[in-house]
């Protein structure tokens, strides 16, 4: 390595060169370490499959075969209208519930049957949470609207007085 500069200026590469090594090794030692610790498994984890000694690939290439488009042994699923309608009204359910969860709309005053709120001059705690909630849920709409229409700037956060109808 000197060979290729002046006269002690390869003094400075071999410090830098060292430095290098010290560093890969420490990074070295914390993988390492890190690895040897045995990965935890979250609370709640279902048990792994068993295979039950039979070709895992093999297994997976039936699956694979039998969800294909082209599998005469499953019957074809026929959604009748009503049907469709009890599968919208679960799901309509549901996104209510989740937009929902956590606040105490039972014991929250002022509540429009459309679930909008008139801001009241001084909320209680409840119906801060609630229209905290539902302003989320709007801005969530705009900015998903914007974003159809080919828009990228995020809606803006509106100032919210006393009267003012917040849906």
């Amino acid at each position: 390595m000197n060979h290729h500069y002046p006269r002690g200026s390869g003094l400075r590469h071999f410090s830098a060169a060292g430095s290098a090594a010290r560093t890969f090794d420490a990074l070295l030692k914390a993988l390492e370490r890190r690895q040897a610790k045995p990965l935890s498994v979250p609370p709640g984890r279902p048990e792994p499959r068993a295979w039950s000694g039979e070709d895992p690939a093999g297994t997976l290439h039936r699956m694979q075969q039998r969800c294909g488009a082209g599998d005469s042994e499953a019957p074809a699923v026929k959604w009748t209208p009503e049907a469709l309608a009890l599968a919208d009204e679960f799901l309509e359910q549901a996104r209510i519930d989740a937009e929902n969860e956590g606040l105490d709309i039972a014991n929250t005053e002022g509540i429009l049957p459309g679930g909008g709120m008139i801001v009241p001059d001084d909320p209680t705690p409840q119906q801060q949470d609630y229209i905290g909630r539902r302003l989320i849920l709007e801005l969530r709409r705009k900015r998903q609207e914007n974003l159809r229409n080919g828009d990228s700037t995020l809606p803006s956060i509106p100032h919210l007085r006393p009267g003012d109808l917040v849906r």
